[in-house]
């Protein structure tokens, strides 16, 4: 999973913040945006992460891509996020598709901008 197939930009569109007894917080933020190559279009997603230190933690994704060519495809993954300082994490996963594939992903995340920019691996 070393070949980038596309690249994608999202903006949240939401954030919830809960914390457990425990002291996890949890984050579930919803996104949107567009995505090039094999996934050309428009992306929809839901994203929840989980920290007990604010700077890094753990992350499930549920995203589907409508394609320009009126094919939809789903994915579920988990992963791992870094703080980049600055209120930015780099986020690392893989996800398994609707068609069968698994890919990987990378993405940085800005507070700021409440922006995703990332590529994704085949």
């Amino acid at each position: 999973m070393n070949k980038e197939i596309a690249t994608f930009a999202c903006k949240s569109t939401s954030i919830t913040k809960s914390t457990d007894s425990g002291g996890t917080h949890t984050f579930v933020v919803n996104v949107e945006g567009t995505a090039t190559g094999e996934f050309a279009g428009a992306l929809v997603g839901t994203m929840t992460l989980m920290t007990s230190n604010l700077q890094s933690g753990t992350f499930a994704t549920d995203y589907a891509a409508y394609m320009a060519d009126s094919v939809v495809v789903s994915g579920r993954g988990v992963g791992v996020y870094e703080s980049l300082g600055g209120h930015r994490w780099r986020m690392h996963g893989h996800a398994i598709l609707s068609d069968g594939r698994t890919i990987r992903t990378e993405a940085d995340v800005d507070l700021a901008s409440r922006s995703m920019n990332g590529k994704v691996y085949g």
